[in-house]
Parts: structure tokens; sequence; C-alpha cells
């Protein structure tokens, strides 16, 4: 059965930011004093006296550090917003998560690196929280909250507190960090699916995802989708040149690309049967933000139009990646054979509509041959 989908643009370049929308932040460094305050919200990092002495906080360039079980941070927010925590250290499944408004009620928390993931307050996680994840609270204006964690010294590296919505993207492919290449075929490389043509295409394509030095934004290479992913006229369906991945469900994705030349050069991001999102790029660094929501399956990312270069993917919810080819298909992917003929003709599907002009072969989707007029 496809996946049920729901694919909706969240934000890309040029996209003004609304006049109420703000964004704090705050890293722990050496010089940092308590409270911190920031634009919207005030915290502080309170010392405890006990009968072993006084325990204060210790700031240094990467986390605070809490110096016994349970010592708490006091959160004073003056605009409603969600608080996202991030820790220097892991958080293991032996301790537990308190958050709590002053009248004692218990906030839940959403895990930041996959925000399907709940921890209701004075609850343990259910797997370590990894150092540079964390959580998310959402809080209002005017009230005062207080978060520990229990356990022994915790570390606490920095916060952002958004009214907009704050994602935490627990992949990346950076491509500035990956060894200049000529290009990629058909394999998986650090979770990422490349498909450039499939083995009976009539003719392969060599050019597709060559890593090549670019300097825009800050980066210093990008990924050359090296033409168009051809999709079957009317679908989503790549027939070349697409990157792939697989997610788990619900799940946000961001790219940073440019056009590879002049004219309209589209991004599309599709299941592999139906176009879900395109965004026209340009020469100049364009971000684009997409919400995915629906079943777990594979999303493909191609161009049309041309080629467009890719600096940047990041995503949450990520699964693991199958590799594509001509007898492994995951369930959404039509894939197409070509048998070669001697004759140009043009494709028609199983419907009597045409998906190709001058295609010299016989299609077959998902094992069924397509008719040739």
């Amino acid at each position: 059965m496809r996946m049920k989908k729901f694919f909706t643009l969240i934000a890309m370049a040029l996209v003004a930011v609304g006049a109420n929308a703000f964004k704090d932040t705050w890293k722990s460094t050496s010089s940092s004093t308590s409270p911190v305050s920031t634009a919207n919200v005030k915290v502080t990092f309170n010392d405890l006296t006990d009968d072993s002495g006084t325990h204060t906080w210790t700031f240094s360039n990467s986390y605070a550090v809490g110096a016994v079980n349970g010592q708490t941070v006091t959160i004073e927010p003056t605009a409603s917003g969600n608080l996202t925590i991030i820790f220097g250290g892991s958080v293991s499944t032996n301790k537990k998560l308190h958050m709590q408004d002053a009248d004692g009620t218990g906030l839940t928390a959403t895990l930041a690196s996959n925000q399907t993931v709940t921890i209701a307050d004075n609850e343990s996680p259910t797997a370590d929280i990894a150092s540079n994840d964390g959580v998310i609270y959402a809080l209002e204006a005017g009230k005062t909250y207080t978060f520990s964690v229990s356990g022994t010294k915790w570390r606490f590296a920095s916060y952002v507190y958004t009214n907009e919505k704050e994602i935490a993207y627990s992949t990346e492919w950076n491509f500035s960090n990956w060894a200049t290449a000529s290009g990629f075929t058909n394999q998986v490389k650090e979770n990422l699916g490349f498909l450039a043509s499939y083995q009976d295409a009539e003719s392969q394509i060599t050019n597709f995802a060559a890593i090549a030095t670019s300097n825009k934004g800050g980066y210093t290479k990008c990924l050359k989708m090296g033409g168009n992913g051809s999709p079957l006229e009317g679908t989503g369906t790549p027939t070349q040149r697409f990157l792939y991945f697989n997610v788990n469900g619900d799940a946000d994705i961001y790219v940073h690309c440019v056009a590879g030349g002049d004219g309209e050069r589209y991004l599309v991001l599709s299941d592999g049967t139906t176009e879900l999102a395109r965004e026209l790029t340009s020469k100049n660094l364009t971000e684009v933000k997409y919400s995915y929501t629906g079943a777990a399956g594979i999303i493909c990312l191609y161009s049309v139009g041309g080629s467009v270069n890719i600096y940047d993917i990041k995503a949450n919810n990520v699964g693991t990646t199958v590799k594509l080819d001509d007898e492994k298909k995951p369930t959404g992917i039509q894939a197409i054979k070509t048998l070669k003929t001697s004759n140009n003709a043009a494709v028609y599907n199983l419907a009597g509509q045409k998906v190709s002009n001058n295609f010299k072969g016989i299609a077959i989707q998902n094992g069924r041959k397509v008719v040739i007029k």
C-alpha cells in the first residue's frame, strides 16, 4: 500500500520572519554568570547548600556542570514559547527528568532529535539521550519553572527559546566534509542513497553527484546533480539522477542548494511515485525547509529543468537506507527497466497516458509491460 503523506513547505529563502517571532540562544562559556537573561527568558542556575557544603555550577566553553544530584535551574519566561535544553553529556536511562511549574504541575518533554519521543515529568528516558541532544518544553509567559535531572553531575550546554518551530536535525549530509569525487553511480554512502541510472538503462550516467569545490555561504564543496531526474510524466517517479533516504515516519527536511546554471531549475522531493513538493532555485544560496507527515518510507530528491548543486541536507527521524537496484526496490518506487529495441517510440502507461516521447525501448513498471504505440 502506498504510504499516506502530507508534505508542507515550512520556510524558504526570502520568506520574511513575522514581527512577533523571536529566538533567544545561550551557550555556556567560562565567563558565564547566573542568572542568564536573554530577551524573552531568564535562567537561574541555583547553588545548593547541604550538610556537605555549598555546591555551585561550573561554567565552561562546553557546558555548565551541576555539582550534585538534582541541582536545579529556574526558568522565567516573559513570552510563551518552546525551550530546547541541550545536554553537554549523555543522560542515561537511570536518571529522571524534572520540569515543574510553581504549582508543582509536571511538564512532558519532547526529545529534540526525534519529536515523536516524549518523556513525562519525573520519568526516565527509554534510551540514553546523547551528548549534544536535548529536550523541548512548551512554556507559558509569566510562569516560573524548575528543571533538574536526578542523578550525579549533569551538564547543561545551551538553550534555544523560540515561539517558532525549533527543529533539531539528527542527520546531516554536509558535502563540504566529503572527499572530492567525480561522481557516484548506484550505492549508499553514509546512509544516503545515490542512483545515477538503472542497470539496464540504454546508457549509463557517470557525471551524477560529483563532489566539487564551491564557495557559497561558508561551504567549501557541493554535490552536483549533473542533470535532470527525468520523472515519468505526471508522476514523482524519478528514472535517473536522484538521491534517496528512508524515514521512519514524520520528518523534517532541510536543503541548502543553488541552481547549477541558467533557466528555471527546480529541486523536487517525492515518495518515489508522487511529487510532494518542488522549489525553484536560483544562483544564490537557497534555504528550503519541509515538514513531512506520514508513514515510514522513502524520500527522493532530484532536479528538473537542469542540474542543481546541493551543499547541505539535514533531516530527522531518518531510518536505514536500502540500496536500490533493478532487483530490489522498496515499496513506493516504480523503477524503470529498458529492453533495447531498434525503434524510437512514444511510451504509454497501462492507462493509456503518454509517459515519454522518442523512447528507445520497452518500459517495465513493477514487472508489468508498458504498451508502446
